[in-house]
């Protein structure tokens, strides 16, 4: 599309004639809308008096109405002297079809003809032929008026709304607003040249898919003005080969483990994660701060003083202030904007980047602005150091550099205080284990294995014990239920027969005995005793809450197993990733337990959380339904072994 875009005010607009297409909604402006818009108003002008600063109003999206050139010669013709002549150009008005943007322009106008008598614009509507002079001389509109057609009853009903909001304002006050809408409020006027108006319409207004901030950047790096000196051909190309840069940058944004890996989730907004276009993030990137080190920097895109507020089209209005001032280089911003995105990508293709920049970004230890400056200015090998200093601070301020730190003291619960750690246990192992295959011949393809820092952000993981390291109180029916189904699963074949009668007797008692204690507490004994986990759980032994009996889980597994037992928790991650849940469940009618299996959301578990639960560090197989001592001290020591150049204070 061939655009022209630029700041227009209010008072910018005096000679335009704009008309209204019958194929648009008619004006539906409510009292409500009208009276925040006045607010709206007087509130910029008694809090920025300083003229400097303006009111930005969204996109006024028009194109140029065809005059047929024979209609114009005629008129001129008919005139026979040349004040005639001068009078007729000096009342000429474009005359420019609105597309979208029809509700502010027709509001402005009538705020401005109660203000001053005058009109600021021509308007005129498809659907009221005949009745411009009503909209263009708001004072005649009346009731009756309002009565005859929708379109005249809203504009009646803003006008009565604007002079009830006006009439305990003082003179001076209704003098500045006027000058203030005059000159201070600015359309982002957005000229179409080349598409079919009914095609823009419909895309902005179905669905209400509206300009984003990035669109309207886009249009000033492919204006003409940019490409001046080239003949029509050689413009073309530019603008077709920027615009399918633009594309591709969108495009990689769009991908969310791309996308992930460089932002962490908004929680309160989500503006992150939902907006309709990701470039305005790399455009955002680049306002306020200068990067430092782009070389031939000859860009301010600082904050500049003429722009107020923090609307979605702040961006714009940065960039279109460059572009005013630095019309001759403005294309040389476009390097830029891809030099930054150029650093991402490389960041991201690279599996030692990518894991301790990740780590950063996701643990908000650095901002992504901090990073660039420093690769900008470093080769890359410094620029890993300086990354590995700031993950050891991060360990330091997180109070998770020491592996024997008891993280449940003193009756408080911090164990996820060594999130950072563990989350960085299993990035580096992954950075490990890629050396060791691009090592291999056969690897050196530049593949290797990333830890997935969208699905980690997503799943809201948390860290839980790996055994309990308290005693399950189970006094209360139901609890007892829960922790016979569950440790029923972990039981082999043999041992659920054994046990069938007295586990019939327990789940028959529910309704015929207060006390069922008896009962359970000898099931509790056996089952137990079968499953190894005999003072297993006692808050006896110091290890139990210090970081080798803690593992990232997500927080469904957390919530529905608190305090569950290790085999329980084993069998739950083993079917985590492939999409299935084995229950157990009281079967009444055929008075037994049946293991049944569900589907689930699938979900994503860490390798070190995997390797935990399969026992892959410890050095002896041991019993696979049970973590003890000796599992701990073998995953204490792989931490430690793992860790050790980012640990201030080394395993003991």
């Amino acid at each position: 599309m061939a655009t022209q875009i630029e700041m227009k005010s209010v008072e910018e607009l005096d000679r335009y004639k704009f008309t209204i297409p019958n194929y648009q909604r008619g004006y539906r402006w409510t009292s409500q809308q009208v009276k925040e818009f006045l607010d709206d108003i007087l509130e910029f002008q008694q809090n920025h008096t300083d003229e400097k600063y303006i009111y930005c109003i969204q996109p006024l999206v028009v194109c140029e109405k065809n005059i047929k050139e024979d209609s114009l010669v005629s008129k001129v013709k008919n005139i026979d002297n040349w004040k005639g002549i001068r009078d007729f150009v000096n009342g000429y008005q474009e005359t420019w079809e609105v597309i979208d943007g029809q509700q502010r322009l027709t509001t402005i106008s009538i705020i401005i003809q109660i203000l001053s008598n005058k009109t600021p614009y021509s308007i005129s509507y498809d659907t009221l032929i005949g009745k411009e002079e009503k909209i263009n001389n708001i004072a005649n509109l009346d009731e009756n008026d309002a009565d005859q057609d929708i379109n005249l009853h809203f504009m009646h009903e803003a006008k009565m709304t604007a002079c009830e909001w006006l009439k305990d304002k003082s003179d001076s006050i209704k003098k500045q607003m006027h000058e203030t809408i005059l000159k201070r409020v600015k359309f982002i006027w957005y000229e179409n040249s080349d598409d079919n108006p009914i095609s823009i319409f419909t895309r902005l207004n179905v669905g209400r898919i509206a300009l984003t901030a990035s669109e309207l950047i886009k249009a000033l790096f492919l204006n003409r003005e940019n490409f001046s000196g080239n003949n029509d051909e050689l413009t073309r190309a530019r603008q077709t080969q920027i615009a399918q840069e633009w594309d591709s940058i969108e495009n990689h944004l769009q991908n969310d483990e791309f996308w992930l890996f460089l932002r962490n989730l908004d929680k309160k907004h989500k503006d992150n994660w939902s907006r309709p276009t990701r470039i305005d993030f790399l455009l955002e990137f680049l306002c306020n701060d200068n990067i430092s080190c782009l070389n031939g920097n000859k860009f301010n895109l600082n904050y500049p003083d003429g722009i107020v507020g923090n609307d979605k089209y702040r961006t714009f209005r940065i960039y279109y202030e460059c572009y005013k001032q630095q019309k001759e280089n403005f294309l040389e911003l476009w390097h830029y904007v891809k030099e930054i995105f150029d650093i991402w990508q490389e960041w991201y293709s690279n599996s030692e980047l990518y894991h301790y920049v990740g780590y950063l970004l996701t643990e908000n230890a650095a901002e992504l602005k901090e990073l660039v400056n420093e690769w900008l200015k470093k080769a890359k090998n410094e620029f890993i150091k300086v990354v590995k200093d700031k993950i050891r601070t991060l360990l330091i301020k997180k109070n998770c550099n020491n592996l024997e730190r008891d993280y449940f003291k003193d009756n408080k619960d911090t164990k996820r205080e060594c999130i950072p750690l563990l989350l960085l246990h299993n990035v580096e192992t992954i950075v490990r284990q890629n050396k060791v295959l691009t090592n291999n011949e056969q690897y050196k393809l530049g593949v290797f294995y990333k830890f997935p820092f969208h699905l980690y952000k997503i799943e809201h993981w948390d860290v839980e014990h790996i055994d309990s390291a308290t005693k399950n109180e189970l006094n209360e029916f139901k609890d007892q239920q829960e922790w016979i189904l569950t440790a029923y699963q972990c039981l082999s074949e043999d041992k659920r027969n054994e046990l069938r009668n007295k586990i019939n007797t327990f789940f028959g008692e529910e309704n015929e005995k207060d006390d069922n204690s008896e009962t359970f507490e000898s099931l509790y004994d056996e089952i137990s005793k079968e499953l190894r986990l005999n003072g297993s759980s006692s808050n006896t032994n110091s290890w139990k809450n210090k970081v080798g009996n803690f593992v990232l889980l997500d927080s469904s597994t957390n919530r529905n197993y608190k305090n569950a037992i290790f085999p329980a928790k084993r069998s739950h991650i083993a079917g985590k990733e492939k999409g299935i849940h084995k229950i157990a469940v009281w079967n009444k009618d055929n008075k037994g337990i049946d293991v049944i299996e569900e589907s689930f959301k699938s979900a994503f578990v860490p390798v070190c959380t995997k390797n935990v639960f399969q026992k892959v560090y410890s050095t002896t197989l041991g019993d696979p339904t049970i973590w003890d001592e000796s599992d701990y001290r073998a995953y204490y020591n792989e931490l430690g072994d793992t860790l050790k150049e980012f640990l201030n204070e080394q395993k003991q």
